[in-house]
């Protein structure tokens, strides 16, 4: 009993405790919604769904899914267990995940909480436990204790690829990640070798430091799209959706609150540390290393997406770098006479979870009510309440961050836009970006907006009330009496066509 309840497994059982606390997040991610409805075409039809059944606009698009597992598996578990309990599960089993992989790299209680403190809060910004990247940013920890740690275990990285590919789209800069370290591998190689001269030497040092990584190129083919899904993903590469979804576009650096503060101090420890450590330990931490953290630290500057990944792959080296401070605050507080009992840490621990438990409260009764964490993420709620007590014809028009909801919530009426179309191009034709153009200029493109209106028969427009496209049809209607409002709230406007 006294091995159990000592004091080294009371701080991971509060640390796995305050990690739960703050993954936990309600599902209201603008995707959340269509990527539940895939999941639940599988398990009703018992095949992936390949066409566009969710929306009247791109109907023919051929779209490859590298999310369908994640979804399937999202269905079942929020379909069957409720938000509240499928979640909790997510964020208690990524709360041990994180222990685990940090407890891996030092046996220092202050570091492992330091660092797992710094983990948990930075990746609870990215609502994970609700979208398929929680799966991704998981292999993406063990991609990197591998390269890192276990080189003995990258054998198992084809396996790993395989279901990474048919998970989450991450696989590719996954990808990238390993291809990076091959080539250095390879590098090393061919400068260290009496023979770097020598080309047949060259061609089988090569073989030899890319052959899995060939073998986990491979794998990723063994999806039920085959090739089209790196097609897909090609496509998407040139994706012009940075001013219509927040994450792809750049942290704010304003400093004007808390949060990016934390981020911008995360961000710097981050890439010093990663400096620092490959200079001591370039055996572990090498070139391929220093290179990968330069350029997802800029691409992280560019666009929170990628934060999340300089996040996860500088974690390895905060963690070195703090092992040697944190070493030396024994002797520091022996010498300054400052006495901490070994309690302190427990004591800390329980305070920091007692303050984000309210957060954890406050997030449980959203995910336990459907119109609390609607109204709290501005979902119109409400006015769907009024379209299914008041039937419309014809098509509607909707604002992008509201298609995945209605897809869900409303799936009697499909949508002319959502967040599957933020890279959907035919011809090097976007939507989205016609949508962008009308959305924030409808007087200027109106011959593009009246098109729209008359070719797919919209008669109905379900918009935020600062809507321009509101605004400007009901001020041209009032010259006309073309359009009239029907419904309205906070959160959402209703015209109709008279």
């Amino acid at each position: 009993m006294k091995k159990i309840f000592n004091t080294t497994n009371l701080v991971y059982l509060l640390l796995v405790i305050f990690g739960t606390l703050v993954s936990f997040k309600p599902p209201s991610d603008p995707d959340f919604g269509w990527h539940y409805k895939y999941g639940e075409y599988f398990v009703q039809h018992g095949k992936i769904l390949r066409d566009n059944i969710f929306s009247y606009t791109n109907t023919n698009y051929e779209w490859s899914n590298s999310y369908w597992v994640a979804e399937l598996v999202m269905y079942l578990s929020h379909h069957f267990l409720g938000s509240v309990y499928s979640t909790l599960i997510l964020s208690f089993a990524l709360s041990v995940i994180l222990l685990v992989i940090i407890k891996k790299q030092t046996r220092n209680l202050l570091n492992i909480s330091i660092n797992y403190i710094l983990l948990s809060v930075s990746l609870s910004i990215y609502a994970l436990t609700v979208r398929p990247f929680y799966y991704s940013t998981v292999f993406m920890f063990f991609l990197f204790y591998l390269l890192i740690f276990k080189k003995d275990w990258i054998r198992l990285l084809p396996f790993v690829f395989l279901i990474w590919a048919n998970t989450h789209a991450d696989f590719v800069p996954a990808l990238f990640v390993y291809g990076v370290y091959c080539l250095d591998n390879w590098v090393q190689k061919t400068i260290r070798t009496k023979d770097s001269k020598n080309l047949h030497f060259q061609a089988n040092s090569f073989l030899d430091s890319f052959k899995i990584f060939f073998l986990c190129v491979f794998s990723t083919l063994l999806n039920p799209y085959g090739i089209k899904l790196w097609a897909t993903l090609a496509k998407e590469l040139t994706q012009p959706i940075k001013s219509l979804v927040n994450e792809w576009g750049p942290f704010d650096f304003s400093f004007s609150n808390t949060t990016t503060l934390f981020i911008s101090f995360l961000l710097a420890v981050g890439l010093i540390s990663s400096f620092s450590v490959f200079k001591r330990k370039k055996d572990q931490f090498g070139w391929w290393y220093k290179i990968l953290i330069i350029f997802f630290y800029i691409l992280s500057i560019k666009a929170c997406y990628f934060g999340r990944l300089f996040f996860i792959m500088s974690s390895f080296a905060i963690i070195q770098e703090l092992e040697i401070l944190v070493g030396s605050l024994p002797a520091f507080f022996k010498s300054k006479k400052v006495y901490l009992p070994k309690v302190s840490l427990p004591v800390f621990l329980v305070l920091l979870s007692f303050a984000a438990s309210s957060l954890f409260i406050e997030n449980v009764s959203l995910a336990s009510d459907i119109s609390k964490w609607s109204t709290e993420g501005k979902y119109p709620y409400n006015a769907l309440g009024y379209i299914k007590k008041n039937p419309m014809g014809g098509n509607m028009w909707n604002t992008y961050n509201w298609g995945g909801y209605l897809i869900w919530q409303l799936p009697e009426y499909k949508t002319f836009i959502d967040g599957r179309m933020a890279a959907w191009n035919e011809n090097g034709k976007f939507f989205i970006k016609e949508y962008r153009l009308i959305s924030y200029d409808p007087e200027k493109y109106s011959d593009l907006l009246n098109k729209y209106l008359s070719d797919y028969n919209i008669t109905w427009i379900l918009d935020i009330p600062k809507s321009k496209v509101i605004k400007y049809l009901l001020e041209k209607s009032n010259q006309n009496s073309q359009w009239k409002s029907v419904y309205e709230d906070e959160i959402s406007i209703i015209i109709k066509k008279k």
